[in-house]
């Protein structure tokens, strides 16, 4: 496959993004890689030229974390990402990747790629390690304010992915409430949990956030707004217990690698009618290099080819 990538749009600038598309290149014989961005990228990593499955498209504008989507919608069409998603829409890459501005990223998918018929949010859906496989935290952070029906989707999406990536038929699917009780939480969670146990999912009910990494769940729903917290307060941890401990504790190598985000690299955008992937804005170049092979792996499954046959049947 090819792979579009924003080259500029994290907060430790093009290095970490290019050092690990070397990595990617070097770990797959038959992928391609198109990075895009301002031409100082090229003169400070000549090697992308000599490299054959490597391509390389300017870029005059950059997109950072404080601008906003509607702005970027006005303002940044000649950014990286805009470019790249339009690189993705003309078929000359097969997906795309940015470990910039998740808003940005989200308003630019939206009006290249549009949404799959009948999703009526997409969602940035993250990979979490528990005590036992790991879960799909879905949304992470793109929409801040869900209706019961968009979450009773995310459910949806959330099982066809999951149950594609891991080669699992009946993922369960949790709702994150204060209890687990049907009768616990706000309006919000009250409905989409009857909604949720109408559908044909694997629905097993609410969750408590202390259960996020017992493994109780494969998938586990929340809107944008609670599902980033969790998300920033979980790559906390590590850091955390290091500081805390200090020397007196040794944390495995292996646990550590899977407490990061760099395990899996990067978060789909499901929903979209692309394959759009949005990996952290500290991204090493380890992370960036498991990012794109997370995306090959799901341009390998045909996810989202899953996902519009299943919606394709749905009424909004």
């Amino acid at each position: 496959m090819k792979i579009a990538i924003d080259a500029v749009g994290g907060d430790e600038g093009s290095s970490p993004v290019v050092e690990g598309v070397r990595l990617f290149l070097d770990s797959s014989a038959d992928d391609e890689v198109v990075l895009v961005g301002r031409k100082k990228i090229i003169d400070e990593n000549p090697w992308i030229l000599k490299e054959k499955r490597a391509e390389f498209v300017e870029a005059e504008e950059e997109v950072d974390m404080h601008t906003s989507p509607s702005d970027a919608l006005k303002t940044k069409t000649n950014s990286s990402i805009s470019i790249g998603l339009k690189l993705h829409k003309g078929g000359k890459a097969d997906a795309f990747y940015s470990v910039g501005n998740t808003g940005v990223v989200m308003a630019f998918a939206l009006v290249n790629l549009g949404r799959i018929k009948n999703i009526l949010r997409p969602a940035v859906a993250c990979l979490f390690p528990t005590t036992e496989n790991p879960v799909l935290v879905i949304d992470s952070g793109a929409n801040v304010d869900c209706k019961p029906s968009v979450l009773s989707q995310f459910g949806q999406m959330g099982s066809i992915y999951y149950s594609k990536l891991f080669d699992l038929e009946k993922p369960r699917v949790a709702l994150l409430s204060i209890g687990e009780e049907p009768t616990k939480g706000n309006e919000q969670t009250l409905q989409a949990y009857k909604l949720m146990e109408k559908t044909e999912l694997n629905f097993i009910g609410n969750l408590e956030g202390g259960d996020i990494f017992k493994g109780k769940t494969e998938v586990i729903v929340m809107d944008g707004f609670v599902g980033n917290i969790v998300l920033k307060f979980a790559e906390s941890i590590i850091g955390f217990l290091t500081s805390f401990f200090g020397k007196s504790v040794q944390i495995p190598s292996d646990m550590a690698k899977k407490l990061t985000s760099d395990e899996y690299g990067a978060a789909p955008l499901i929903g979209v009618n692309g394959i759009v992937f949005i990996g952290h804005g500290k991204a090493s170049p380890r992370g960036v290099k498991n990012g794109l092979l997370t995306i090959k792996k799901t341009f390998s499954q045909n996810i989202n080819g899953f996902l519009i046959e299943n919606f394709s049947r749905q009424q909004k």
